[in-house]
């Protein structure tokens, strides 16, 4: 059924996507409840929170408001009471659930929510104490407050027999101890009492049923004043002491607990939900480990006999194509069989060309070797015969005819003698040694002293690198050789002065970039993809082969270095050639590889 690799792949990844997204699912799922049920743990004790500032916001209010309002005080009931019990009931029942939520989640949150539980009982039972402590208490007409206001009505209809100005100042004593809850206040009002006490018991002038009414109203109204004092001192709303006192430090004490439970619960949330994230990256991680080993595994399974063509493959490239690697060739529907067949049917046909090529290289070579070594001695007599019958001849067709002889004879010993150079080139082992390359250059240089136009030419040549050059001698001779007799031969007589500017610099750590720049008769744009083709002269300005840029090119190739020109006609050429600072031989695949990279390397440069 899966005969073909993409088969079998496509099988293997659609069952790995399966299992992973089955997978996910149910991690996810997991995750998702606990992340929800540890998140309704904080957020029961946030609602609880915002239920006891509420509910402390409502006692206060009640405290503000209830305490003077006459109809609280009539009827005995209070909306804000009503509204206080309410929260109470919702408080209790958020913290039962707080308490059933934490215990499932493990959040150890018991004992503060048992000692909050505690804490809520003695404020619930503090504030219902209260409430019931200032009925009783009153305002105005009502409770203690009401009594005692009415016996102060009364005695003001004695105001003859006691003064006015003293029940003025009984009433003005309370109503300071009502406001500042000061003791001063109560002893100049006790004191006062004894006062008009006394004087009654010494006034002959009030009968003494009269001073008995007075006595026992004042008596009564002194009590009820002292009963008030009590429940003031008791409650302590105004002075921020007893009742008062004991509720707002019980509630501030719950509301502190709340504050840290709410604190504690979400730093166990993170620390949770943490966890559970390194439960589900570890199971992930560990799936997809299994994955990665199951993979490997069956990808190692699936891609054996590709993995040995692959090697037998490499074999032959390091070969440079030349060793076959004898794969067998069968006739299966299996994939990589028939690429193996395939490759071996196309390795048998590239050996057999490369050797075809190589042999015919070198017949190519023994061509070019038998015309420089072999051509080149007959062809010299020959010229020697005809400069003799030159000298000789005295008949002036004749010397005119045999000088022309001369010069052809002299032009195709030039051509043997280069030929014997791209021979050279082509066929000599490399020898690297190191290289003065400044030496080297002004050597090669002085050699051509003897042309024509060589004194007119300003030469200048800058160094400009730290890296010590290896490489070979002959061929770099033979790049400088070349490009140095163009420059001379296809300098203009027409400018003012010609110069040749040779710059060597480092390009990177590994090549050097030199630059061959004048300002000659230059190159048409048509001429400058051909130029270093064998034979090819772009100008005939001046006597040549053809072959000097090709000899050129061909020494930088077998350096695996790279050559590029810019050229304007009459305005001159600059080539840029880039070198290797040591030499190294490569195969067929390290070269293709070297290659496109000095490629793009060139490039850059000349871009």
């Amino acid at each position: 059924m899966f005969i073909t690799i993409r088969s079998k792949l496509l099988a293997i990844l659609l069952l790995f996507v399966m299992v992973t997204v089955t997978t996910s699912v149910i991690i996810f799922d997991y995750f998702e409840k606990n992340k929800d049920a540890l998140s309704n743990i904080t957020q029961k004790a946030e609602n609880t929170h915002v239920l006891l500032l509420k509910d402390i916001k409502v006692t206060h209010e009640f405290f503000e408001n209830e305490t003077i309002n006459p109809d609280f005080f009539e009827s005995g009931k209070s909306q804000l009471i009503a509204k206080h019990q309410t929260i109470c009931k919702m408080v209790d029942i958020s913290l039962n659930e707080l308490d059933l939520a934490q215990k499932k989640n493990n959040f150890e949150l018991s004992d503060s929510i048992r000692n909050l539980k505690k804490d809520f009982v003695e404020y619930k039972t503090l504030t219902s104490n209260v409430f019931k402590q200032i009925l009783i208490r009153g305002f105005k007409d009502y409770g203690i407050e009401g009594k005692m206001r009415n016996y102060a009505h009364e005695l003001e209809n004695y105001k003859t027999e006691i003064g006015l100005v003293n029940i003025l100042q009984l009433r003005r004593h309370e109503k300071d101890f009502i406001i500042r809850q000061e003791d001063p206040y109560v002893l100049k009002h006790n004191a006062l009492v004894h006062t008009i006490k006394d004087n009654l018991s010494i006034d002959n002038s009030i009968n003494s049923n009269t001073k008995s009414a007075i006595i026992k109203i004042l008596n009564n109204y002194s009590k009820e004043f002292t009963n008030l004092i009590v429940y003031e001192k008791k409650l302590g709303l105004k002075s921020g002491k007893g009742f008062k006192k004991q509720i707002d430090d019980i509630s501030t004490k719950i509301e502190a607990s709340l504050a840290t439970m709410v604190e504690f619960s979400a730093q166990k949330e993170q620390t949770a939900l943490v966890n559970i994230k390194l439960v589900y990256l570890c199971i992930g991680l560990a799936f997809v480990l299994i994955g990665i080993f199951s993979a490997l595994a069956i990808s190692k399974r699936i891609s054996r006999s590709i993995t040995h063509l692959k090697e037998k493959i490499d074999e032959f490239v390091k070969s440079d194509f030349t060793v076959r690697t004898i794969l067998p060739i069968n006739n299966s529907d299996n994939e990589v069989d028939i690429l193996t067949t395939n490759f071996s049917i196309m390795e048998q046909h590239i050996v057999n060309q490369m050797t075809s090529l190589k042999q015919s290289n070198k017949d190519l070579e023994m061509l070019f070797y038998v015309a420089s070594h072999d051509l080149r001695p007959p062809l010299v007599k020959v010229k020697e015969l005809t400069n003799n019958a030159f000298i000789k001849t005295t008949d002036a067709d004749t010397k005119d005819s045999l000088y022309k002889i001369n010069q052809s004879w002299e032009k195709l010993i030039v051509i043997i003698d280069e030929l014997g150079i791209v021979t050279n080139v082509k066929t000599e082992e490399i020898k690297t040694e190191k290289i003065n390359i400044e030496e080297l250059i002004r050597s090669i240089y002085s050699e051509f002293s003897s042309f024509t136009g060589f004194d007119n030419i300003i030469f200048s040549l800058e160094i400009k690198t730290s890296s010590e050059f290896f490489s070979s001698p002959a061929l770099v001779k033979a790049i400088f050789r070349n490009l140095i007799e163009n420059t001379i031969k296809y300098s203009t007589k027409r400018k003012s002065f010609s110069f040749l500017k040779i710059s060597v610099i480092d390009q990177n750590e590994e090549m050097l970039r030199i630059e061959v720049a004048d300002n000659g008769i230059g190159i048409k744009k048509e001429h400058l993809v051909k130029i270093f083709e064998m034979f090819y002269r772009g100008t005939n300005v001046a006597s040549g082969t053809g072959l000097g840029l090709y000899i050129v090119q061909s020494s930088i190739e077998k350096l695996n270095g790279a050559i590029g020109v810019e050229s304007d006609e009459n305005s001159g050429t600059t080539f840029t050639i880039l070198l290797p600072t040591n030499y190294k031989k490569k195969n067929i695949k390290e070269r293709i590889i070297h290659n496109r990279e000095i490629s793009e390397l060139t490039n850059s440069v000349l871009n």
